[in-house]
């Protein structure tokens, strides 16, 4: 998103980057008076959808890895760039930030209030892809956009009954993205790597280069990751249908209530909301993309 270390420091861009993200959506969705439990649905979920949550994030792993190289290979990694910031704070500090306060964040906005409000008009999967591609282009980069983009389609299909499944499996994601930096010989490299930038002025990214067998066996590794995830997200909509029946069961009575007061509400008035949505999105779409063009063809 707008991330300006430079000017402001690391965790306080950070944060504003968030907040300037996740306060418009909370402040439309008042606004729309939208069912918060429907478009924020932080339902709670049990141990065994918890460990599924992060066996389907170690599962995903391999192939968000294989398109961050790929799209490495094109523009330069993104992150290898800020790896010389985020280092040089303690990494309990960027855990906090980047591994649990920033997808919660990021959560709450795409696979929330986007992805639920596209499923309304749509098929759960075409909802997953454009939430996903929305979630890419967040980041306005396009080695990020390509990897987040993936992942985010996946963290949209594991987003079926709670809104906690997606928000563990990008903070794991996130987290040992993080831990990575840290280790004591990426830490070395990282350091090194910031200063030759620092004292060359220059922030261009070097692309990856990766021989024909690494590059075999990492799709080899993504294609029976996303098998097992396939595996995984079954038996994680088994478990939260079986959820949701019950929590049907023990709300009845304040479904039945708020099934009423929808049906007051008037169509035209609900397609008008549609449509007003759909409006911003294209123009916040025209715009994130118009920029990570922009930027890689003349910043980076």
């Amino acid at each position: 998103g707008f991330f300006i270390p430079e000017l402001y420091g690391f965790e306080i861009s950070t944060l504003y980057s968030q907040a300037l993200m996740l306060v418009p959506t909370l402040l439309t969705a008042v606004c729309l008076r939208m069912n918060w439990r429907e478009i924020f649905p932080l339902r709670r979920i049990h141990l065994g959808q918890t460990v599924l949550a992060l066996l389907m994030t170690a599962a995903a792993f391999p192939a968000g890895n294989l398109l961050n190289v790929l799209s490495s290979m094109l523009t330069g990694n993104t992150v290898e760039q800020m790896s010389g910031e985020i280092v040089r704070s303690p990494m309990w500090e960027m855990v906090l930030l980047i591994g649990l306060i920033g997808p919660f964040c990021e959560e709450l906005v795409f696979r929330g209030y986007l992805f639920q409000n596209l499923k309304r008009g749509n098929r759960a999967v075409s909802a997953a892809v454009l939430s996903g591609l929305l979630f890419g282009l967040f980041h306005l980069n396009f080695n990020q956009f390509v990897y987040a983009a993936g992942m985010g389609i996946l963290f949209a299909l594991a987003a079926d009954g709670s809104l906690w499944v997606p928000v563990l499996m990008h903070q794991a994601f996130n987290t040992a993205e993080v831990w990575m930096l840290y280790l004591p010989g990426r830490n070395a490299r990282n350091a090194g790597e910031a200063a030759a930038r620092a004292g060359a002025g220059a922030a261009s990214l070097e692309r990856f280069s990766v021989s024909l067998p690494e590059m075999a066996r990492s799709v080899l590794w993504a294609a029976v990751g996303l098998w097992m995830f396939s595996l995984l997200l079954k038996q994680m909509r088994k478990i939260s249908r079986i959820s949701a029946e019950e929590g049907r069961e023990a709300d009845r009575p304040k479904e039945t209530e708020a099934a009423e007061d929808n049906m007051q509400r008037k169509e035209p008035e609900e397609k008008e909301k549609r449509l007003r949505f759909s409006g911003l999105g294209m123009a916040g779409i025209v715009i994130a993309a118009a920029y990570m063009i922009f930027a890689e063809l003349f910043l980076y």
